[in-house]
């Protein structure tokens, strides 16, 4: 692979969200599209330097947007024994 290649996957990645802006809002939130884009920017590069498959993974994506949100991460505490959970995205079921 080379440079070429990375250039070619970041601007249809870019593509992709410019044709469908509602998308990239939903994921980035109140983030800045261009921090979004310098943080994916480096990531595929950091990738290739590494070795690894150029398309960036769901967990190296959801690190970029809770970076670029500067999202704590705490882990939340679980109550043993209770079906349902209350965390910052929701009511969520254990079941």
């Amino acid at each position: 692979m080379s440079s070429v290649d990375i250039d070619i996957y970041f601007s249809n990645f870019k593509t992709f969200f410019r044709e469908n802006p509602t998308e990239l809002s939903k994921l980035i939130g109140k983030a800045s599209d261009e921090d979004f884009y310098d943080e994916v920017y480096k990531k595929v590069h950091e990738n290739y330097k590494e070795g690894d498959e150029l398309p960036l993974t769901h967990k190296q994506i959801m690190s970029i947007v809770v970076k670029i949100n500067k999202i704590p991460n705490k882990p939340q505490e679980v109550i043993k024994n209770h079906i349902f959970q209350e965390t910052k995205f929701g009511t969520f079921c254990l079941n």
